[in-house]
């Protein structure tokens, strides 16, 4: 069978392929979090009911994002199977995706600088990091506005490169500021693991663990963001950074 051949399309794989990619492993992320939100459920029962909430409704969030990336899946490769338009346009399903994914962003970050604030008791670097999450937030939702009203053809997303960028790096720049922030705190505060008393090498080694638990799940998101923007910038006429966007929010 001869290769399917669309009009202003080089490689069809690198359109097709990263959806995919990006929906299954999506999939496999939400999966990790059912798990994540039950150990936290189970292990941690009577936890402050504020909290609780956030978990919750990031939860929930998250479960409505993978509903709608399932109907643009279905819709990509479903219904709409065999019409060009459907791998080259995002269709209304994909409305959400963007200010949800930013949104929960957002929480997450509003909740470390509130646990910077309470180790610190300092307002300062919180305001930083919330005014950086708020740039972020901003250009995520202008994004949806200007090419969800206008031309929903992926190749366009090229023009609001530079608003993007705001978007993603400003992103990556408030995870880097928190996890390097924690990690400053936290050693700052861990006491010396030499003499007799076992409760402070005990205290060393749970502030080292929750050292090493900031730098690798900032440091995580924070790459994501970075790769999906570096993706974007260098193959923006192809769905690379589209993979990266779709389980962004599950890291």
């Amino acid at each position: 069978m001869a290769p399917i051949h669309i009009p202003g399309v080089e490689n069809l794989s690198l359109i097709t392929g990263p959806l995919i990619l990006g929906f299954m492993w999506s999939y496999g992320l939400y999966g990790v979090l059912i798990v994540q939100v039950y150990v936290y459920a189970d292990r941690f029962a009577h936890d402050r009911a504020a909290l609780k909430i956030l978990v919750w409704t990031l939860f929930f969030l998250e479960t409505v994002f993978t509903v709608f990336m399932t109907i643009a899946a279905w819709n990509t490769f479903g219904s709409h199977w065999g019409v060009p338009e459907a791998i080259l346009f995002l269709d209304w399903s994909w409305i959400p995706l963007p200010p949800l994914s930013s949104f929960m962003a957002g929480m997450a970050q509003t909740f470390y600088a509130w646990r910077i604030y309470s180790l610190t008791r300092s307002f300062w670097l919180p305001v930083i990091i919330e005014l950086v999450m708020l740039m972020q937030l901003i250009a995520n939702f202008v994004i949806t506005v200007i090419f969800f009203s206008g031309d929903r053809r992926v190749l366009n997303l090229v023009n609001l490169s530079d608003v993007i960028t705001v978007w993603l790096a400003g992103s990556a720049a408030c995870d880097l500021i928190i996890t390097l922030s924690l990690v400053v705190i936290l050693y700052r505060r861990k006491p010396g693991s030499a003499g007799p008393h076992a409760a402070f090498r005990s205290t060393a080694d749970l502030i080292n663990k929750l050292i090493r638990f900031n730098m690798e799940t900032g440091m995580i998101t924070s790459l994501g963001a970075i790769i999906e923007l570096a993706l974007f910038l260098s193959t923006h006429q192809y769905n690379m950074h589209l993979m990266v966007f779709l389980m962004l929010g599950k890291m």
